[in-house]
């Protein structure tokens, strides 16, 4: 039994196929690309939500010690609240 041609829903631009074989390739920079500068409101929310996350550890670590358990901390943090005690 023939089997037809297979039917196609759009067809192609006459074009289409040699456009695509001739498209260059997008090459990536090796330049590093430069930071943007920080917006005086995007330092204060930096500043803003890191007090608070330093709030939050210390709680923990309160409450950690008062439970007579052990709080793992960075080693940032621990100078921080060494920092914080001599203070």
């Amino acid at each position: 039994m023939a089997q037809g041609k297979l039917k196609v829903k759009a067809k192609l631009p006459a074009n289409a196929k040699q456009h695509s074989v001739h498209r260059g390739v997008n090459r990536i920079s090796k330049a590093p690309k430069k930071q943007k500068n920080l917006t005086t409101q995007q330092l204060l929310q930096k500043e803003v939500t890191k007090s608070i996350r330093m709030n939050i550890e210390d709680m923990a670590r309160a409450k950690a010690d008062k439970d007579g358990r052990q709080l793992a901390t960075t080693s940032a943090n621990k100078t921080k609240a060494s920092d914080k005690t001599k203070s």
